[in-house]
């Protein structure tokens, strides 16, 4: 089900525009902004409802001492986007859960400088392709003392 809600998405949903600069430091942060406006928009949750989930996870799940601000504030903002979408039944907490690793496995079998597509989730990983070719396994030597 999130897949036919993602497809139906885009980022002009949220009036985003190529050309306009909106201080994100990843494309994805973009998307998942443009998401939640969109899903607002569409009445599938209210403002009122984002802000008390954003705020929760904020209060609940705060900037560790090894991240950034902004990774926290992304952090935070995907863990409440996912809560209202597994709380208001829109997908299953379980689906986002699994689309998530077959994102990241999508991610590890997509050769170097391609675009990850999921359907590469299906396929081998492209890194075991490279190095098994020859037929060689690969080693490592010890570093040398300078």
């Amino acid at each position: 089900m999130y897949d036919d809600i993602y497809s139906q998405l885009s980022l002009t949903d949220a009036r985003l525009q190529d050309n306009a600069r909106t201080g994100f430091a990843e494309p994805w942060q973009a998307e998942l902004y443009a998401c939640t406006h969109a899903l607002c928009q569409r009445g599938l949750f209210s403002w009122t409802e984002w802000a008390a989930a954003f705020s929760a996870q904020i209060a609940t799940h705060p900037q560790a001492r090894d991240e950034g601000i902004e990774q926290a504030y992304f952090r935070q903002w995907l863990a409440a986007f996912e809560t209202l979408l597994a709380r208001n039944g829109i997908c299953a907490a379980q689906d986002i859960t699994a689309l998530a690793a077959r994102w990241r496995k999508a991610y590890l079998h997509t050769p170097h400088g391609q675009p990850v597509d999921l359907s590469n989730a299906e396929r081998p990983c492209a890194a075991t392709a490279q190095h098994t070719a020859r037929g060689v396994p690969l080693a490592v030597s010890a570093a040398r003392a300078s």
